[in-house]
């Protein structure tokens, strides 16, 4: 059976998607944390863009977080996209995703985040999370496309996961989203999904900055 080995930082951030979606496709990983970054980061043949995560896999290297689940999508046969359409839909959720997590880690690094988070998981969240409600409930499935979950979903169950931290009530009884609320306990039903994060394996530390790993709202 394959393995991997992940180099990040010791928190979830960009590096949780990855571990969600090897946990899922029950491939075995390690964590080798920054040591060989920290060596080579000037080394553009290690390190092109002089960031992390790298998946080291199938003895190649592979850095940038969306197209290491990409790969990971292709080389599990679960990539989709058969057609323009279903290629575009992908697509079209992967950069809605990044653009909801891009928003979430802005407010996380910034001097009044207490405030920026309260306003991020209520306001700015029901917006967005409308855009999701209204794609995923057409699927004829539990997931947004396929009877298998595409590689954006799994970075959106760690934000969405990042985000029910701040928010607890999210999926109450009373939630306004119910499909979605349906495809995240799908997804986090998941034998692998499931096993990892019951397991000490997840980082304590959502990001950098400790604030957001409380309730806010």
């Amino acid at each position: 059976m394959a393995s991997a080995s992940l180099e990040y930082f010791p928190i979830r951030g960009r590096g949780e998607p990855i571990r969600l979606m090897l946990s899922d496709l029950e491939i075995p990983f390690t964590e080798d944390g920054m040591a060989k970054f920290k060596e080579n980061y000037s080394n553009l043949d290690e390190f092109p863009f002089q960031q992390l995560p790298r998946l080291t896999i199938d003895g190649e290297k592979i850095v940038q977080m969306n197209s290491i689940l990409e790969y990971l999508a292709i080389r599990a046969g679960k990539n989709g996209g058969s057609s323009n359409k279903e290629r575009y839909q992908i697509s079209s959720l992967t950069y809605a995703v990044e653009d909801f997590a891009c928003a979430y880690t802005k407010r996380v690094y910034t001097p009044d985040n207490a405030e920026l988070l309260k306003e991020f998981a209520t306001t700015f969240t029901d917006k967005a999370f409308g855009h999701f409600e209204h794609i995923v409930k057409k699927s004829n499935t539990e997931y947004f496309f396929y009877d298998y979950p595409t590689f954006p979903e799994y970075h959106l169950l760690y934000i969405v996961i990042a985000v029910q931290t701040l928010r607890p009530s999210l999926f109450d009884s009373a939630t306004k989203f119910p499909v979605l609320a349906k495809w995240f306990a799908a997804m986090s039903a998941r034998k692998g999904i499931k096993e990892y994060l019951a397991s000490d394996k997840v980082p304590k530390q959502f990001n950098g900055n400790a604030t957001a790993d409380a309730p806010c709202c």
